[in-house]
């Protein structure tokens, strides 16, 4: 990377949520930019214990869209790749963006383009995409956060219920495990 990569990371309290941990990346347009995105994205989720599953729908998510950036965005040269991520006690929203192209038509006979619309949108618990030819692309992604369940209820036995003998008159359940 060179002068041009910039990068903000921070943590900030936002009234009533607690505290909230924001992550803003300026960066080129190359394919070592994706990379770098998906490291920061795995150091920030693993130093905030977020979940297994989240973590690896974070990183595919916005690795497609950071990696679409890098080979639709400026079909004439490079440009900027802006990221950012602020992770909050009950979501985790990340937003990817260029200043290129916009989001071209696909062509039919084109097969694999458009899939990491589809991709994304499937991973994502709500995926926004907002492109122009002038102002380039905005790919805005929301993942809810797993809920923890406390200890105690975590550790309670609901068992497994059989249904035995059954008839119309009588049936009879059996706790079973």
């Amino acid at each position: 990377m060179n002068a041009q990569t910039q990068a903000e990371v921070g943590a900030s309290t936002a009234t009533g949520t607690g505290n909230d941990v924001r992550i803003r990346l300026e960066l080129e347009s190359v394919p070592q930019s994706v990379t770098l995105i998906r490291s920061v994205v795995t150091t920030v989720g693993s130093s905030l214990s977020l979940d297994r599953r989240l973590l690896d729908d974070l990183r595919t998510a916005i690795s497609e869209a950071a990696n679409n950036v890098v080979l639709h965005a400026y079909p004439h040269g490079g440009g900027p790749l802006l990221f950012s991520m602020v992770v909050r006690p009950d979501h985790v929203e990340a937003v990817v963006k260029d200043r290129g192209c916009g989001m071209q038509r696909v062509a039919l006979g084109n097969r694999g383009l458009g899939m990491g619309v589809v991709l994304i949108s499937a991973i994502a618990d709500q995926a926004e995409f907002q492109s122009d030819e002038l102002d380039g692309t905005e790919v805005r992604m929301t993942f809810r956060r797993p809920v923890a369940v406390p200890g105690r209820l975590s550790r309670l036995d609901l068992g497994v219920w059989t249904l035995l003998d059954f008839s119309a008159s009588d049936a009879q359940r059996v706790r079973s495990g």
